[in-house]
C-alpha cells in the first residue's frame, strides 16, 4: 500500500471514529455549541451587521466618493474613513428616526387597543349573541352552551390573568434587555469588521492557499465568490423590497382610512422580508388589530394585502432580482421550511440564499459530470 493511499484510508478512519463519539454524545455536543455560541454572539451580530451595511458601505465608496477622490486630492484610506462614517450615520439616523417615530405611535396604539379592549369585546359579544338569538343557532350547534359557559368563566378570571403573567412578562424584559444590549454591542464590532474587511479576507484567504491543496482552495474562492454575490443580492433586494411594500401598504392603508395605519404598514413592511410565509406572518396580527377596530375595513385590508403581494410576486420582485436567485419554487418552498425548523426566523431568511448556492453547485457538479460521460 502506498503512503498516499495510506494517508487517506487513516483519515477515513479518523473521521469515522470522531463522528462515533459525537453521535453519542450528541446532546452534550449540541450544548457546547450552543453555549459556544452564546458566548461569541456579539462577534456574530456583528458579522451580520458589517455583512448588511457592506452594501451601502461599498456603494459609496467605489460608487459616488470615488468620483471625488481625484478633486479633493483624497487618499483611498480617507475615502474608506468618508464611507464608513457616512454608513454609520445614516444607520443612526434611520434608527433614530424610527424611535422617535415609529415607536411612540407604536405605544399609543397599544395602549388605544388596550384601554378599548374592553369596549371592543363588549361589542363583539353583543353581536355574537344577537346572531345566535335571531337565527336561534343554540339548536343547530350543539355544545354553544357549553361555549358560552366557558367564555364567562375567562371573563372572570380574565382580571387575574395578567397578574398571575407578571413573573414571565418580567424575564421577558430581561431577555429583551439583554439581547439589545447584545445587538447594541454586535454594532460596535462590526465598525471594526467593516473597516479591516479587505485585511481579514486576504488573511483568509492566505490561510485557505497555505494549508489546502491549490485545487480546493480554488474552488472554495469560487464557491465564497458566488455566494457572498447571492447573499449580497439576495439580502439588498429583500430590505428595497420590504421597504416598497411597507410604503405601498401606508399608502393604501392611508387612502382607505385604516386604524393604526402606521403600526400595521410597519409590521407587514418588516415581515415581508421573510418569503412566501412572511406576508402572512404580518397580516394575520395586524388584521386582528383592525377587526377589533372595525370587521369591515378589516376585510379591506385582507383584500389590500392580497392585492400588494400579487403585485410584489409578479412585478417587484422579479425586477428587483431578476434571475439572480434562479431557485426553483418548490426549492424556496423547502428551503424555508427546513432553515425554520432548525434556526428559526433567521433560518427563514437564510435559507434560500443557501439553498440557491446548494442549488446552483449541485446543478453546476451534475452537468460537468454529464459532459465528461458524453465526450
Amino acid at each position: 500500500m502506498d503512503k498516499q493511499k495510506l494517508k487517506h484510508n487513516l483519515i477515513l478512519i479518523s473521521f469515522g471514529i470522531i463522528l462515533y463519539v459525537v453521535l453519542l454524545n450528541i446532546s452534550r455536543v449540541i450544548d457546547s455549541i450552543n453555549y459556544i455560541l452564546h458566548i461569541i454572539s456579539p462577534m456574530i451580530y456583528g458579522l451580520v451587521i458589517a455583512y448588511v451595511l457592506n452594501i451601502p458601505y461599498t456603494w459609496l465608496k467605489e460608487k459616488v466618493l470615488v468620483k471625488l477622490q481625484d478633486r479633493w486630492g483624497l487618499s483611498t484610506t480617507a475615502i474608506s474613513v468618508i464611507a464608513l462614517i457616512c454608513t454609520y450615520v445614516v444607520l443612526i439616523l434611520i434608527l433614530a428616526l424610527l424611535i422617535s417615530t415609529i415607536i411612540p405611535q407604536l405605544i399609543d396604539s397599544i395602549t388605544q387597543l388596550i384601554q378599548n379592549l374592553p369596549f371592543y369585546i363588549s361589542s363583539l359579544e353583543t353581536l355574537v349573541n344577537d346572531v345566535i338569538y335571531k337565527y336561534s343557532l343554540e339548536n343547530y350547534i350543539p355544545g354553544l352552551a357549553q361555549i358560552d359557559n366557558l367564555w364567562t368563566e375567562f371573563k372572570l378570571k380574565g382580571s387575574g390573568l395578567l397578574t398571575s403573567q407578571m413573573p414571565t412578562i418580567a424575564n421577558y424584559l430581561v431577555d429583551l434587555t439583554a439581547k439589545f444590549l447584545t445587538w447594541a454591542l454586535g454594532l460596535i464590532i462590526s465598525i471594526y469588521f467593516l473597516w479591516a474587511k479587505e485585511m481579514l479576507l486576504r488573511q483568509m484567504r492566505n490561510l485557505l492557499i497555505a494549508y489546502t491543496p491549490r485545487r480546493f482552495s480554488n474552488r472554495m474562492l469560487e464557491v465564497a465568490s458566488l455566494a457572498n454575490h447571492i447573499f449580497n443580492r439576495f439580502v439588498a433586494g429583500n430590505m428595497i423590497d420590504a421597504l416598497i411594500i411597507g410604503i405601498l401598504c401606508f399608502i393604501g392603508c392611508s387612502i382607505l382610512r385604516m386604524p393604526y395605519t402606521l403600526l400595521v404598514s410597519v409590521i407587514v413592511g418588516v415581515t415581508n422580508i421573510i418569503p412566501i410565509f412572511g406576508p402572512f406572518i404580518g397580516a394575520i396580527p395586524s388584521a386582528f388589530i383592525i377587526i377589533i377596530v372595525d370587521p369591515f375595513k378589516a376585510l379591506l385590508f385582507i383584500i389590500l394585502i392580497f392585492a400588494l403581494q400579487q403585485a410584489d410576486g409578479n412585478i417587484i420582485k422579479p425586477h428587483i432580482f431578476g434571475t439572480t436567485i434562479g431557485l426553483p419554487s418548490i426549492w424556496v418552498l423547502l428551503s424555508i421550511v427546513i432553515g425554520g425548523r432548525l434556526l428559526g426566523v433567521v433560518g427563514m431568511l437564510i435559507g434560500v440564499p443557501t439553498f440557491a448556492l446548494i442549488y446552483y453547485l449541485l446543478r453546476d457538479g451534475a452537468n460537468k459530470k454529464l459532459k465528461n460521460m458524453k465526450s
